[in-house]
């Protein structure tokens, strides 16, 4: 149960801070209050507006802890953040800890949410009207479930997690006109194609998908060591962030 639990909060979590939190809204309310507030209503309206097919009092109770931990966190985040800009102290190296220290805070309130969730022998089970649908349907809304939640991680969560990760080995981009949005959709399709080979145990397939990818940057790679080298942390990065996913959802 613990693991149902710990899921369907963390679905929630990547929900509103992340597909309905936008990359100016996560600028913004890095240095204005008002912003870390309008977050915190987004992601509390987000959290209830999910948690309807399975609600009931115990699920309140743990949006209503969700949703308020991850706006204590944040505005601790807005105050030391407030106070690196003051003394002009914030890094690269600075944000990337900040950004791993934030999503593991975060991470670490759904586990003792869970936790004290599962103790208290509160209870996950879809409304009637969710489990008609899913017999009708004929499919298991378990593993309707676990493909939603993964295919959400490996976007939009995978791609911040590893631009923030390797801002520091970024190597200077001469087309500087080249749609940025380019490298993060390529990256999620090589990860869906892993989650796909991983799923039906395809593993020797899974190197082909890693040599095409660079085949198609070959001449770059040959002749600059230093793309070559932030090429292959990515390609690495992805790969291991696919399989941590894989092995804790399913």
């Amino acid at each position: 149960m613990f693991k149902m639990i710990f899921l369907f909060l963390l679905f929630l979590h990547i929900l509103g801070d992340y597909y309905f939190q936008s990359d100016h809204l996560a600028k913004e309310k890095r240095e204005h209050l008002s912003r870390v507030r309008k977050h915190g209503l987004i992601y509390a309206f987000v959290c209830v507006l999910a948690v309807i097919p399975v609600w009931n009092r115990d699920m309140a109770m743990a949006t209503i802890l969700l949703a308020v931990s991850h706006f204590v966190i944040d505005y601790a985040k807005y105050n030391y953040l407030k106070e690196l800009y003051a003394k002009k102290m914030l890094t690269s190296d600075k944000e990337r800890v900040i950004y791993l220290v934030d999503q593991s805070l975060h991470i670490f309130c759904i586990g003792i949410i869970a936790y004290f969730f599962t103790v208290s022998n509160g209870l996950l089970i879809g409304l009637p009207f969710v489990n008609t649908i899913f017999q009708t349907i004929e499919l298991p809304s378990g593993s309707v479930f676990s493909w939603v939640l993964i295919l959400l991680l490996i976007y939009k969560p995978a791609n911040i997690t590893i631009k923030q990760l390797l801002s520091q080995y970024k190597p200077d981009d001469e087309n500087g006109n080249r749609n940025k949005k380019t490298g993060g959709f390529i990256g999620f399709l090589e990860r869906l194609v892993l989650l796909i080979l991983l799923s039906t145990s395809q593993y020797s397939a899974m190197g082909l998908v890693l040599t095409a990818k660079s085949i198609a940057r070959y001449d770059k790679i040959s002749k600059d060591q230093e793309f070559a080298e932030y090429y292959l942390l990515g390609t690495l990065l992805s790969t291991v962030i696919v399989l941590i996913v894989y092995m804790i959802i399913f």
